[in-house]
């Protein structure tokens, strides 16, 4: 079963801040409803999602979204049907109709308009691109006003997520029919407004013929396809903030003070760095930023490559360290204790190290806030212990708050037994 936007929204954001906050000790009961549902994990996530205590004011908060961008649309809309009711009136003068202006105004912008965005919109495709001037206007809108506009505790993540859907197929041709529909109402209460004054039949006949129903035929095929997807949203499980809830969704049962994920249990040898490897070791931050392992240790000899947090991100990672003439003496990854490992993080972290070529050791965060969350920061270690060992990487625990000298000591050890080998 596909989800409509509103699930779609809710889980997404849902997601968003569980990658950021990390995930509470009373969801436990949403993991069972998930795990009760039949269907794809898309159907467990969503049920899941709508079952956690913070769902009822972030639906709420969707529901915002949705009628605010609805009225915003509505808005442009009446704008663009007042200008074009202007247009048409200024060129009524008592001699008669400025057809010059007016076909330039109601005819060949509309149409030089069209033309532009057939031809972006064929260039975007062919390249595999997404978005346009509208998306662009839209995403500044949703990332300027939606926080002040949303309520909830997740008002951030829902607008991220808003962000998010505007590059799906249904949110691309939402934006489309928007579009479309604008032009329709300049060009329609142009036509509206000629025909009151009882002049001009020639001139209204170019504008509806030529600028109005183009946009009308588009905008009604563009609804059509929003109306399609908007009822047929899929997760992109692959997302680490969702592949690390697959354990939880898909177990039979999952005592509730036990070990969130289970690892693999036999132990993989250490990566060794290959003999041709050069240069500094390489940082990736894995759902968690590297500026405080930098800031508290300044004098790290390590260089920031990115992040893997998302495919493309992963992707573009996976790229660069491929086209490295030679491999790096070793890597560093960035993580966080307030994210529950599993398979899916170990096959992230195995493969970044594999393409690499190169030893990989991982620095967990953020103890403290998991203790202050009610959560059991030595468990959770001992999980992420259990992944380095089934990829063949190093440990060692990073509180950035209070820098433990042995841990500073460690990580400098590494880096500079890495660079040394």
């Amino acid at each position: 079963m596909a989800l409509n936007f509103h699930e779609w929204l809710l889980t997404e954001s849902v997601r968003l801040h569980e990658q950021q906050h990390g995930r509470r000790r009373d969801d436990e009961t949403a993991n069972a409803v998930a795990r009760s549902t039949h269907g794809a994990m898309t159907d467990q996530l969503a049920a899941r999602a709508s079952t956690l205590p913070l769902a009822s004011g972030t639906a709420a908060d969707v529901r915002r979204l949705q009628l605010g961008a609805a009225g915003a649309v509505s808005l442009v809309i009446i704008g663009a049907a007042f200008a074009g009711m202007l247009v048409a009136r200024s060129s009524l003068q008592p001699e008669g109709i400025d057809t010059q202006t007016a076909q330039l105004a109601l005819v060949g912008l509309p149409t030089l308009a069209l033309l532009g965005w057939l031809a972006v919109t064929t260039v975007r495709r062919l390249r595999g691109l997404n978005g346009g001037l509208a998306g662009a206007v839209a995403r500044i809108a949703l990332e300027s006003l939606g926080p002040r506009w949303l309520r909830g505790d997740l008002a951030a993540d829902v607008t991220r997520a808003g962000v998010f859907l505007l590059r799906t197929r249904g949110g691309q041709a939402c934006l489309a029919a928007a579009v479309h529909a604008t032009w329709l109402a300049y060009t329609g209460a142009a036509v509206a407004a000629l025909l009151s004054a009882g002049s001009g039949l020639a001139l209204t006949t170019q504008i509806a013929l030529y600028a109005a129903l183009p946009r009308l035929l588009l905008m009604l095929g563009y609804t059509a396809v929003a109306g399609y997807h908007s009822q047929r949203m899929t997760l992109d499980v692959t997302l680490p903030g969702y592949l690390q809830l697959r354990d939880r969704v898909h177990a039979g049962s999952v005592p509730a003070n036990q070990s969130e994920a289970p690892m693999a249990t036999l132990p993989r040898a250490p990566r060794q760095a290959d003999e041709t490897a050069s240069g500094p070791v390489r940082v990736f931050a894995a759902e968690r930023t590297a500026d405080d392992l930098q800031a508290a240790v300044p004098d790290l000899d390590a260089a920031v490559l990115g992040s893997v947090d998302t495919r493309s991100e992963r992707r573009a990672l996976a790229a660069a360290l491929r086209e490295r003439p030679h491999p790096p003496p070793g890597l560093l990854a960035t993580c966080s204790v307030l994210r529950t490992p599993d398979t899916g993080t170990a096959q992230i972290l195995g493969d970044m190290a594999e393409t690499a070529g190169a030893p990989l050791i991982l620095v967990l965060h953020d103890r403290l806030a998991l203790l202050e969350r009610g959560g059991d920061p030595d468990a959770r270690i001992a999980d992420w212990h259990r992944l380095a060992d089934s990829i063949g990487a190093d440990c060692v625990v990073f509180d950035h708050h209070q820098p433990d000298p042995a841990a500073i000591a460690s990580i400098r050890q590494w880096t500079h037994d890495a660079e040394a080998s």
